[in-house]
């Protein structure tokens, strides 16, 4: 529903589209953005970009790797297995590097409608668990070749476009 007329109605706002992972980037700085300038990532994380017709820009899904319950990665893992893709993924590699690599390049084309949702984490703040949004996966269309929209410019007045 795109329109309520009674506040009792209301939810969060949440992103929900449908997108395709265009491509990943694994390292200390994927795709050389930060998701805060104050932080600085202590280990790699996975980050898939993602195209979508309702926005301009790519979206971004940041996946630090890990073992344990209740992380971004274990919850992506989760829906990729509910929408049945994780089944078509085979890593290979013998390192931990090469594997998630292997993974996220597994990843280009899929695509997805993409649900952004609320989790609770294991670490706690303030007596009380942390909680973290997340896009994830709810639904998967196949794997599908990569079309790139038109990179979208912009500049200030006076500034030439690059």
């Amino acid at each position: 529903m795109s329109v309520i007329f009674n506040p009792q109605e209301a939810r969060e706002s949440l992103k929900e589209f449908d997108g395709q992972v265009i491509e990943i980037d694994y390292s200390l700085t994927p795709f050389n953005l930060s998701t805060n300038e104050s932080i600085t990532n202590k280990k790699p994380q996975l980050c898939l970009k993602i195209q979508t017709d309702i926005y301009e820009k790519p979206q971004y899904i940041w996946l630090p790797p890990s073992a344990v319950k209740q992380t971004k990665w274990v919850e992506f893992l989760s829906a990729l297995a509910a929408t049945g893709a994780l089944a078509q993924i085979k890593v290979e590699g013998n390192t931990d590097e090469e594997k998630i690599k292997n993974f996220g390049q597994q990843l280009i084309g899929m695509k997805f409608h993409l649900l952004e949702k609320e989790f609770t984490s294991l670490v706690k703040e303030n007596n009380e668990q942390k909680k973290f949004s997340l896009l994830v996966p709810t639904t998967y269309f196949g794997k599908l070749p990569v079309v790139l929209k038109p990179e979208v410019k912009s500049a200030t007045i006076g500034e030439e476009l690059k």
